[in-house]
């Protein structure tokens, strides 16, 4: 019994010995390379990666970043602003194919903070490899698309691949430039729908140039350059404001700001040097929630046809005036729908209806309006 017993226990250390040596074989064989190949550190995140993804399994509406193209890997969901990328799950310089679900407009920074280069997506885009940036993106800016609402059925002459966004300070305003805007002369013109247009059709001269569907009641403002020697045929149901959208195209400095309020309905807006001249950059289409118009503000003209005058009568200089107070719409002339807009909004502490700037949108702000009607 002794000596059985002294063998079992030689027997148990032999295998436990063996079984000690097996294991750090193992170790060394297997996990060594693992770990030269990925730094501890990185083998732990990745590991933290891979078993918590952060994208709803059942492709709620958002915009779905990937690490891999063609929409695989590691992935994260969001709805909001991104300042820093490096700062979520996904990582840094790590967006290789985007998906979104639902009406969004990405816009893709190569810094934090949203600074350097950018890209815009409003399709999926599958490998972003092939990209300029191959990928490296480090912020994202978030829109929803209005095309369902406002605008639709965007059709453009020359091809390019016109689309609702928003025109505010520090966005850019072509597709083909990096233009932005610095300023608008009245806050009420930032932050508004617009058309994004592309810099290359500025010398188009065709008269059906844009066409888009206008779904509700509106006012249409045309950004257009400031040294055209006269507007085109087409501008001319859109009055020239005083008002102003200032660019960082030092060239152009600020655009003129041309407005109309329109009925909902079918818009046909012609090329900028259709029936005018001088116009060195293309224009941009923005827009504000309106009243009821009785007109549509769509710009067919035909072209202007010579005619022949025996005895031509001096024109007198008209020296334009200010605007009095009143004119909320923004349209150069105060009238029932500046006085509808204030009275709608009577009681609120709305920026645009408030004219004597005292908070509150009361009577006294009713009495500027009623002071100034029919007033240019």
């Amino acid at each position: 019994m002794g000596t059985k017993g002294k063998f079992f226990t030689k027997q148990s250390i032999i295998t436990g010995f063996a079984f000690g040596v097996m294991v750090w074989l193992l170790i060394f064989l297997k996990l060594e390379p693992i770990s030269a190949a990925i730094p501890p550190e990185q083998a732990i995140a990745r590991h933290l990666l891979q078993s918590s993804p952060d994208c709803p399994p059942d492709y709620t509406p958002g915009v779905y970043l990937y690490a891999e193209p063609d929409f695989k890997g590691v992935c994260y969901h969001t709805t909001t602003d991104i300042a820093d990328l490096g700062q979520t799950p996904l990582g840094d310089n790590n967006v290789s194919s985007v998906q979104l679900r639902g009406w969004y407009i990405v816009k893709l920074y190569e810094h934090p903070y949203w600074q350097g280069r950018t890209k815009e997506i409003m399709v999926d885009e599958g490998n972003l490899g092939a990209d300029v940036l191959g990928g490296k993106y480090s912020s994202l800016r978030l829109y929803p698309q209005q095309e369902t609402d406002l605008v639709s059925n965007i059709r453009v002459a020359s091809g390019q691949n016109y689309y609702l966004s928003w025109c505010k300070i520090g966005d850019e305003y072509y597709l083909d430039r990096d233009y932005t805007f610095t300023n608008f002369s009245k806050d009420k013109y930032d932050d508004l729908p617009c058309i994004k247009t592309a810099n290359a059709d500025k010398d188009n001269s065709t008269s059906t140039f844009l066409t888009f569907e206008l779904n509700e009641p509106a006012f249409v403002y045309i950004y257009f350059d400031r040294r055209v020697s006269r507007p085109p045929g087409w501008m001319d149901l859109f009055r020239q404001t005083e008002n102003k959208a200032f660019v960082s195209d030092h060239n152009l400095d600020y655009f003129v700001i041309y407005a109309c309020n329109s009925h909902p309905g079918a818009i046909t807006l012609g090329g900028p040097q259709y029936g005018g001249g001088g116009a060195k950059a293309m224009y941009v289409v923005a827009f504000r929630e309106g009243v009821w118009s009785e007109q549509l503000c769509t710009g067919i003209q035909p072209p202007a046809t010579p005619t022949y005058t025996p005895t031509p009568k001096p024109t007198p200089t008209v020296i334009p005036t200010p605007t009095p107070r009143g004119d909320v719409t923004g349209d150069g002339r105060i009238d029932i729908f500046d006085l509808s807009f204030v009275a709608a909004r009577y009681g609120s502490n709305d920026s645009v209806a408030d004219i004597n700037g005292d908070g509150l949108v009361d009577i006294f702000d009713l009495v500027i309006v009623a002071g100034n009607y029919c007033r240019f």
